[in-house]
């Protein structure tokens, strides 16, 4: 029986702009907490869907949270490949 296995991406939209990634500041931010100008220099999610898409990445589902400000969960797999065939 063959079983696929997948490895997945969490990604964060603020702002417009794809932020955190499995948790992490998708800038370094030297220990210090993010400006308003380090998340405009964050990705815009067109292109970083884009280029997780050109990594094999499908973007499988997006979580909407409304509020003071319109906030976005995409969640991503992609199948692992096994070496062992």
């Amino acid at each position: 029986m063959n079983v696929m296995k997948y490895e997945y991406i969490v990604a964060f939209e603020q702002q417009g702009k794809i932020t955190f990634v499995n948790g992490e500041w998708v800038n370094p931010l030297q220990g210090r907490e993010p400006s308003q100008d380090d998340v405009q220099r964050c990705p815009d999610p067109h292109d970083f869907l884009n280029a997780k898409g050109a990594e094999g990445w499908d973007l499988v589902s997006v979580l909407m949270h409304t509020g003071d400000q319109q906030l976005k969960h995409m969640y991503l797999q992609r199948e692992v490949v096994s070496k062992n065939g």
